[in-house]
């Protein structure tokens, strides 16, 4: 069982998603504490960063996660269409 802390980018883009998305990352969350590579996630490692991870919360909405040791960090939720611009 993994660790996860939320960064602070994170935290602050929670405030533009919708209530129902919330939900769903909750679950995510969950799923990934156990097992980070779980089918239900699509895990992918980003092409071209050599630390961020890829996950699917629902059809439209990405989570960014990186590793620090065994902790995951959560770094963003946004829609797919703008989760990759301007990674940071």
């Amino acid at each position: 069982m993994h660790e996860i802390y939320f960064s602070e980018h994170f935290k602050k883009s929670l405030k533009k998603i919708p209530y129902d998305i919330i939900e769903s990352t909750e679950e995510i969350i969950g799923i990934m504490s156990n097992n980070y590579n779980h089918s239900k996630l699509h895990t992918k490692k980003l092409q071209g960063n050599n630390i961020l991870y890829s996950c699917r919360v629902t059809r439209d909405y990405r989570l960014l996660f990186y590793f620090e040791k065994s902790i995951i960090i959560i770094h963003t939720l946004k829609h797919r269409k703008d989760v990759y611009k301007n990674i940071n």
